[in-house]
């Protein structure tokens, strides 16, 4: 009962922060999403989308891997009715692994620049070019005095 009663302490306390600063989710990291591939894309083609957050200085991302029970894990998906299909999860650097008194367990999160990597397979293309591709990204931001609410966004997908 105790660790509830912090928790819910811990998350309302967040949220009456994070209303009264007025940023968001989006204004502290900012996100881009590119396929890594210079050559014109074939239908059946396997390839990997680099997703960057460029998060900035004092906040931090929630991991994929952050555990229930705590801040919204980051999930990367590629967006329906893409010009390309997921072919498998997103795979990331190792988070940093900080214990959180509040919630009782260990914090994983990422901070500065961080790219993931998320596989696909083309589904569609016209001239070697992506007709139509974006991934949704959804995550929370936190700095060490406040957490904004949870955000998806939905990012366009550029070939280099």
């Amino acid at each position: 009962m105790r660790k509830t009663i912090s928790t819910v302490v811990a998350a309302l306390g967040c949220i009456a922060v994070q209303v009264s600063s007025g940023q968001t989710a989006n204004e502290v990291v900012e996100w881009s999403a590119q396929v890594d591939s210079t050559k014109p894309l074939r239908i059946g083609q396997g390839l990997w989308v680099s997703i960057t957050a460029n998060i900035e200085r004092g906040w931090h991302v929630y991991s994929m891997t952050q555990p229930k029970g705590g801040p919204h894990k980051l999930e990367i998906a590629v967006t329906e009715g893409q010009a390309f299909k997921q072919a498998g999860r997103a795979l990331g650097p190792r988070p940093e692994a900080v214990y959180d008194s509040t919630f009782r367990m260990n914090m994983e999160s990422y901070r500065g620049t961080t790219v993931f990597k998320l596989p696909v397979i083309v589904d569609s293309v016209a001239q070697g070019v992506l007709l139509k591709a974006s991934i949704d990204v959804t995550f929370q931001a936190c700095s060490d005095r406040l957490c904004l609410t949870p955000a998806t966004i939905r990012l366009p997908v550029h070939k280099r």
